[in-house]
């Protein structure tokens, strides 16, 4: 009777320890799903502008050109999330520009770049992917309420254009 006893406990250990492995495999994946990483917030763009391989800003007197690449330079001002502190390893991005007309810009910067303040100091870094810059902070912004800071990309920018043109282009709420 004891051995009966023995093996029905251990049917019921191994039974309710496969009936959690079967809920996790089910579920598992569903839990995936919500926990996929939620987009950064976008950075407030305060000015900004493209420039030539040569420096050169983009205006109407040297448009857009066709096959070349060009370098993002945009200035932001980042503020703790609800009225909080800035924390190291927070996340923020910012669109590449968009112009339905002129065509779609894409860019890769897989190397990360100081993301530097206007007083100079390197307060994180940012990479390019999927046409956003995304920007992560260092501990130097530990314990600030706000940052302005200026991302200068590599002319790595480039658009579908095939015209030389000078258009509207809009980065963050800036046309």
């Amino acid at each position: 009777m004891k051995h009966t006893q023995q093996s029905n406990i251990r049917q019921k250990i191994l039974s309710f320890v496969l009936g959690l492995s079967l809920l996790f495999n089910i579920f598992a994946p569903v839990a995936a799903v919500f926990a996929q990483d939620v987009a950064p917030p976008d950075a407030p763009v305060t000015s900004w502008q493209l420039t030539d391989a040569n420096q050169q800003a983009v205006s109407d007197d040297n448009p857009i050109k066709s096959g070349a690449s060009y370098a993002l330079t945009a200035e932001i001002h980042l503020q703790g999330l609800e009225g909080g502190k800035l924390v190291a390893g927070s996340s923020y991005q910012v669109k590449l520009p968009a112009n339905a007309e002129v065509g779609t810009w894409s860019g890769e910067q897989v190397t990360p770049k100081a993301l530097v303040s206007k007083s100079g100091e390197v307060v994180g870094s940012f990479v390019i992917q999927n046409q956003t810059v995304l920007l992560t902070f260092n501990g130097t912004v530990t314990q600030l309420d706000q940052v302005d800071a200026v991302i200068q990309t590599d002319a790595v920018l480039t658009t579908d254009v095939n015209q030389d043109v000078t258009q509207a282009v809009q980065v963050g709420n800036i046309s």
